[in-house]
């Protein structure tokens, strides 16, 4: 492999009380990982050096996210009795792939987002930590910046239209009655 696999665990929870969250999803050759504030989904023929093999075995699997992290500096990587076979130098190590998670379907949420009308809303608010996770993932010759379309109640990132890869964003609540007069002026 000549290219690292990108670090789509960042985008996992860590959260004990949502261990479905700590697992990436792979659903026709498209990886979802998600916390509940973020999903991020890549292309894995386009943004990672897996074997179009490889990834048409862990159609409809889960990757914990310790184990993406693991796998991601590896020579090569291939795939043999529903485990991940790791290979870099003289290391070979095997990772077991889960098939049965009650990992949430984003599917509708992420369909639901993308055919909304574009908002007018005039102030969003969002975690910047979450950015930065979402630009770590989308790094590319394609991820020189992030886009933001703003549809209904979500927000979209992207590095560009061709992309193959894409995170829908939530927003921070607002108080609605709080209004906006920030002074912009510096001086």
């Amino acid at each position: 492999m000549t290219e690292k696999m990108p670090p789509l665990h960042l985008a996992c929870s860590n959260d004990d009380l949502r261990p479905a969250l700590q697992y990436i999803s792979v659903q026709s050759g498209i990886a979802y990982a998600t916390d509940a504030h973020m999903i991020v989904c890549i292309n894995l023929k386009h943004h990672t050096p897996l074997a179009e093999d490889v990834i048409q075995a862990l159609d409809s699997k889960f990757i914990h996210a310790e184990t993406w992290e693991k796998i991601m500096d590896a020579s090569a990587i291939t795939f043999e009795d529903n485990a991940l076979i790791y290979i870099k130098g003289e290391v070979k190590a095997r990772f077991d792939i889960m098939e049965n998670i009650e990992w949430p379907d984003v599917h509708p949420l992420l369909k639901n987002a993308i055919d909304s009308d574009l908002s007018d809303t005039q102030r969003i608010s969002f975690n910047p930590h979450l950015l930065g996770v979402i630009a770590k993932i989308f790094k590319s010759k394609d991820a020189v910046k992030v886009q933001f379309r703003n549809e209904g109640k979500n927000i979209i990132v992207f590095p560009t239209d061709v992309s193959k890869q894409y995170a829908l964003l939530m927003p921070l609540m607002e108080q609605a009655e709080m209004p906006f007069d920030f002074d912009f002026n510096i001086i």
